[in-house]
């Protein structure tokens, strides 16, 4: 899927399934990058190192883009600030 702006950074929210050992989950995560599938690539590898799923049991269920605004997670909310910087 090309991308509108492929050098702009963006918040995503993806909604998602995954079977664990003790069974079914549904869960929503937030994401930055430049690309839907550069958030997606994040979303499989942070799943299968915080909780240990496997590719072939998430389900990826809905992925959107979410304004600054409406984000929830304090992890992404941290980059929100217009006076943000960075040490060199």
């Amino acid at each position: 899927i090309p991308e509108k702006s492929p050098t702009k950074i963006k918040n995503f929210g993806i909604w998602l399934r995954y079977d664990s050992r003790s069974g079914t989950h549904n869960m929503y995560r937030e994401y930055r990058d430049l690309s839907v599938s550069g958030a997606v690539t994040m979303c499989y590898r942070d799943m299968g190192a915080r909780h240990r799923a496997r590719a072939h049991s998430i389900q990826i269920i809905k992925v959107e883009q979410v304004v600054s605004k409406e984000t929830r997670r304090p992890q992404i909310k941290q980059f929100h600030d217009s006076g943000i910087r960075f040490p060199l």
